[in-house]
């Protein structure tokens, strides 16, 4: 799990707190997944029994998978299929759009499940910054930042921050790092998710 989720799970209602979790994880293992591929071929064939699972025609014993399915309900699980091909596009390396389909498909797929937990549906905002946190998770501000300010928008955070606050979170400090131009240490994003949660604005 990447260390903003870590953080932002501790500003979770207590109630959501293990969907999110459990969503969290889920992603964090199909990344390992496409990481760590040496078979492109079978990396693909991996994913792709993910399909098959979250449209209904496999099963799992996969934790994660079998707590979101009951939180999600089983007609719902489809949805997280683009998380999956969000990871897949990652594969391509040589595709010119890899890292922006990767964060319109795996991001927008993450925060909308995201807030599916919390009855929620999803919005441009929470599609935008899904897509410009998932694109810094993996490529850094370094590599991600001219790709993912296609996507920053600050007004964004503060829009979610009455919806859900851990992705209000994720989706203020993706957006101060474009901004910014580097990656805030560990203690200025503490202090900045603790300012959003005191004044939610």
């Amino acid at each position: 799990m990447h260390p903003d989720q870590h953080l932002c799970l501790a500003y979770a209602r207590a109630a959501d707190r293990p969907a999110l979790t459990a969503l969290f994880r889920f992603d964090a293992m199909l990344g390992e997944t496409v990481s760590t591929a040496r078979e492109p071929g079978l990396t693909q064939l991996r994913l792709a029994w993910w399909r098959d699972v979250l449209l209904g025609k496999g099963r799992t014993a996969d934790p994660d998978a079998l707590l979101l399915e009951a939180v999600l309900g089983r007609e719902k699980m489809a949805a997280l299929i683009p998380l999956i091909d969000g990871w897949e596009a990652l594969l391509d390396e040589e595709a010119d759009d890899a890292l922006a389909d990767h964060g319109r498909l795996r991001g927008s797929a993450l925060f909308a499940a995201a807030l599916a937990v919390k009855g929620i549906a999803p919005s441009p905002a929470s599609d935008r910054a899904g897509a410009c946190w998932a694109i810094l998770s993996v490529a850094g501000v370094d590599n991600g930042a001219a790709v993912a300010r296609a996507f920053a928008d600050p007004k964004d955070a503060r829009f979610l921050a009455h919806q859900c606050l851990p992705l209000a979170i994720l989706a203020r400090f993706a957006a101060r790092d474009v901004q910014r131009g580097t990656m805030a240490g560990p203690l200025r994003r503490i202090g900045s998710a603790l300012r959003l949660a005191i004044t939610r604005r």
